[in-house]
């Protein structure tokens, strides 16, 4: 079982989107932090986090800056937490 996965996303030296969506479904965790993916503040060749929350069918998400979770407070089907970068 796992609670929390950190998922590379950005399809370059990563997983593929496609590995990554298999990996979630596969796995079943409560959360997936995508990461390693392109940003504005990363100049490096990657895809975006947007090509694999589309594929998750995951509605707009509002990146947060922190989490904070305990065993009570996961849910009970897989969400996707984005998190802000620095």
């Amino acid at each position: 079982s796992v609670d929390v996965l950190f998922l590379p996303v950005g399809e370059v030296s990563t997983f593929s989107v496609n590995l990554a969506v298999e990996t979630v479904r596969a796995m079943e965790p409560h959360i997936v932090i995508p990461m390693h993916y392109k940003t504005e503040a990363l100049n490096r060749e990657l895809g975006t986090v947007d090509t694999f929350l589309k594929k998750m069918g995951t509605k707009e998400i509002e990146a947060k800056s922190s989490i904070s979770l305990s065993r009570s407070s996961l849910p009970s089907n897989t969400e996707v937490v984005v998190l802000n970068y620095a």
